[in-house]
């Protein structure tokens, strides 16, 4: 679930001018405020601004919908704003703060990981990746991203055949076809481009390694190539 840190909206602005009568206005307050989602804060810029009505904040729909990676249209008759995501669930929070493999979870900072489980093993030709580590205690390895941007040194990647591990309730040593109830509650839907199950950028690969319909390795992660790594 997405938290927001300016509080609850009573409402949002759109960044269109119409002709209105003085019977239709209103008083309202400038009410700079820092815009802060999934805990980076957003520059509104010289386009926009943040008021205040009747004590509550109002925010441009379009720059709060648009970093938020939706479409925003507007209609002139009948006045119509329409917001679209592509995906309603880009990226599922509630489900990236439930996993957590051997103390890891995804966009974890690749400093709280070092401090946890030490420097691990470090593997060399992962493009893109800023640390890329085995854990042989733990049967796991950790993958952060060197790209700029919303994810910056944080964990965008696992892996793990520790049987003590498990993603949603799926374990190592779990018959494939025993799952599927599993990922169907959560929504993932499998892609057969990524050989892989995808939630928005969530993605999730049972590894069969031994070709006997039994999971011998998961991989759990975002998809490197999606909107969200900006």
């Amino acid at each position: 679930m997405r938290k927001y840190a300016i509080g609850l909206f009573a409402g949002l602005l759109l960044s269109f001018c119409t002709i209105v009568s003085a019977s239709e206005t209103v008083q309202a307050y400038l009410f700079p405020s820092k815009i802060i989602i999934n805990g980076e804060q957003k520059e509104l810029g010289p386009m926009y601004e943040v008021i205040n009505y009747k004590d509550s904040a109002y925010v441009p729909i379009r720059f709060f919908s648009e970093t938020m990676e939706a479409k925003v249209e507007y209609l002139e008759s009948p006045r119509t704003i329409s917001v679209t995501y592509e995906d309603m669930y880009l990226l599922d929070l509630k489900i990236v703060d439930e996993i957590s493999l051997s103390g890891v979870k995804l966009l974890q900072p690749e400093d709280d990981v070092i401090s946890a489980l030490g420097t691990g093993q470090s593997i060399d030709g992962c493009f893109g990746c800023g640390l890329y580590t085995y854990y042989p205690e733990k049967k796991l390895y950790v993958i952060t991203s060197n790209n700029q941007g919303d994810l910056k040194n944080k964990v965008v990647n696992m892996i793990t055949t520790n049987k003590n591990d498990n993603v949603l309730g799926i374990k190592i040593g779990d018959s494939l076809s025993a799952v599927k109830s599993i990922l169907d509650q959560y929504k993932f839907k499998y892609d057969d481009s990524l050989g892989a199950f995808v939630k928005g950028d969530l993605i999730l690969r049972l590894i069969d390694e031994n070709h006997d319909k039994i999971i011998d390795q998961i991989y759990f992660g975002l998809n490197t190539k999606s909107r969200f790594i900006r």
